[in-house]
Formats: structure tokens, sequence, C-alpha cells
């Protein structure tokens, strides 16, 4: 699963960033602030809306035999693949989920 980092919900943050980085190096950020820093904070906000999301729809992929896993590799239509992406149905459920 994969999200954009730029956009609406990120581009002032990626400002603000800049903004903080002409003043202090990023290790200086990330003690000061932690995870209360606004981009770092909206990163993992989006990445733990689709979380169980991810796990709904891989449990369903194995379940319906889309992917299986054999010897820790992940096999698809008899093949081994890198990767099984559910992005579409992710966003689908989170766009349900919002209206």
């Amino acid at each position: 699963c994969s999200f954009p980092l730029k956009g609406d919900k990120f581009d002032h943050l990626w400002k603000e960033m800049e903004e903080k980085l002409k003043r202090k190096t990023l290790e200086e950020i990330k003690e000061e602030e932690s995870e209360e820093e606004p981009l770092f904070k909206k990163i993992r906000e989006e990445g733990v809306k689709r979380e169980l999301p991810l796990i709904f729809y891989t449990l369903g992929a194995i379940s319906k035999e889309k992917i299986k896993i054999e010897e820790g590799k992940i096999i698809s239509k008899g093949q081994e693949i890198d990767g099984y992406c559910l992005n579409k149905e992710i966003e689908k459920e989170i766009k349900n989920e919002t209206d």
C-alpha cells in the first residue's frame, strides 16, 4: 500500500518543513518535536488510516487465493511476485469511510 506525500494534504507541511530546515537540522527537528512535527504526524495519520483496510484486503486476497505465501515468497497465478498492490481497494475504502 502506498500513498502520495505531495498534494493538498501535504504541500503546506513540506513548505513549513523547508522553512524549519533553514534554521535547524533534521536531527534537531526530530529531537525537539519528535512525533508532534506536523509533516511527520500527517504522514503517520495517513499510514494508520490504511492499516486496517490493508490487513482486511490482504487477508481477503489470501482467502480468495489471489495470492499465497510459500516459503516466505508471495505467489500469484503460480508466479513469484514482489508485492500485491491493493491501493485501489484501500483508497476506495478510505473514501467510503469519509463520505
